[in-house]
């Protein structure tokens, strides 16, 4: 696990494998999240445990009971064990079916920019919704079309909420998107917490160097003069800090807001609610 990717598993666990800690808690979560109930989220690899990723196994291999969208390079799982490894290719259809990921886009100089904001924010509008519980956002190793969420400690996963994101979480994931296309490697950095509390900390992350105070539509119109075809990030202030952040492409704002991503909006609409005062930064670099 580095600063901008996660790996569920670092050592194989199971009956040939670590049989307790938290990395057998996350394979607990993921069966627990993909409909197996009754098992007990302890981090301790137990009979149920094993009979669960055996029956997993199973329904992935047969699929008339059941479909999983694998990526192609996605091998058969072979004859089901109990035991799963780092590079185990269920592990991909346990995220995928248990809510915690995030589909991207294909990255390199092409596919980023425009093309790449507005096709993951549709994908999140009616599946990502806002959350006030501490999340992190990765950009899932060793694959490159996602992202995936776990808690801010301990790197487990949400039972309730597995993809929520809040505001500084979707701001900083949609910045490397437009920046990168995905987010597997710097400048996306997972950590968010000091970006979201400091005004234009985040927006220094990836490159965009002017800040200044806005008070109007105008002096919006004005910062963004020339440069309608590049991202700004918008940081009202209406707490102590930065109380929020959203992105503006054109005249629409992008973000995660309570209750969740929803369609972009217009920046006159948005700026008549509680957004009427703070900073912008921009424009994202070339």
């Amino acid at each position: 696990m580095g600063l901008s990717t996660f790996r569920i598993l670092t050592h194989s666990i199971g009956e040939c494998g670590v049989q307790t800690g938290t990395e057998v808690l996350r394979i607990q979560q993921l069966l627990y999240l993909n409909g197996f109930r009754g098992l007990a989220l302890n981090g301790v690899w137990d009979k149920k445990t094993a009979s669960a990723v055996i029956n997993f196994q199973e329904r992935r291999n047969n699929p008339t009971q059941q479909f999983f969208m694998c990526e192609p390079s996605m091998p058969n799982c072979g004859t089901p064990r109990s035991t799963v490894a780092p590079d185990d290719p269920i592990l991909f259809d346990l995220a995928l079916g248990a809510g915690v990921l995030i589909r991207l886009a294909p990255g390199g100089r092409t596919y980023r920019g425009r093309l790449a904001l507005q096709e993951v924010h549709k994908w999140c509008q009616g599946r990502v919704k806002f959350t006030w519980h501490d999340h992190a956002v990765w950009g899932f190793e060793r694959y490159p079309l996602w992202a995936i969420v776990t808690t801010d400690k301990q790197h487990l996963f949400d039972l309730e909420e597995p993809s929520h994101l809040n505001c500084t979480l979707y701001a900083n994931l949609m910045m490397s998107v437009w920046h990168q296309g995905n987010a597997h490697e710097l400048p996306f950095n997972a950590s968010a917490k000091e970006v979201g509390k400091s005004t234009a900390e985040l927006p220094k992350r990836y490159h965009y160097r002017q800040s200044a105070r806005y008070g109007s539509f105008e002096d919006i119109a004005k910062f963004t003069e020339g440069h309608h075809n590049r991202l700004f990030c918008l940081e009202p202030e209406f707490f102590i800090g930065v109380g929020h952040e959203a992105l503006l492409f054109g005249d629409r704002i992008y973000e995660c807001n309570p209750p969740r991503v929803r369609e972009p909006i217009p920046l006159r609409n948005w700026l008549s609610g509680l957004h009427g005062s703070g900073w912008i930064s921009g424009p994202s670099p070339d």
